[in-house]
C-alpha cells in the first residue's frame, strides 16, 4: 500500500477521565474501494468495538473523519499522536 493510499495519519481520540479511546484510519481495501476502520473501547482493557465503513472516494473520507473528530471532541476526546 502507498502513502497516497491512506489518511495523512491514523486519527485517534482519548478521553482521559472515562479511560476510553476511539481511533480511524482511511485506507483502501483488497478491492480499490476507499473504507474506514473505527476502533473504540476502554483504555488499559480487552473489551471494544470495531467497524469497517465504505466511504465514496478519498476526500468523502476525509471529510466523515473530520466529522468524528468534532463529534468526539464534543463527548470531551482529545486527539493524540496515533
Amino acid at each position: 500500500m502507498s502513502r497516497s493510499d491512506r489518511a495523512p495519519s491514523p486519527c485517534r481520540w482519548i478521553h482521559p477521565e472515562k479511560q476510553r479511546y476511539y481511533s480511524v484510519v482511511l485506507v483502501r481495501d483488497l478491492f480499490g474501494d476507499w473504507t474506514l476502520l473505527q476502533c473504540w473501547g476502554g483504555i488499559g482493557s480487552q473489551l471494544g468495538g470495531q467497524r469497517i465503513v465504505w466511504v465514496e472516494s478519498h476526500e468523502a473520507g476525509l471529510k466523515q473523519i473530520a466529522a468524528i473528530g468534532k463529534r468526539r471532541r464534543q463527548h470531551g476526546y482529545r486527539e493524540t499522536v496515533a
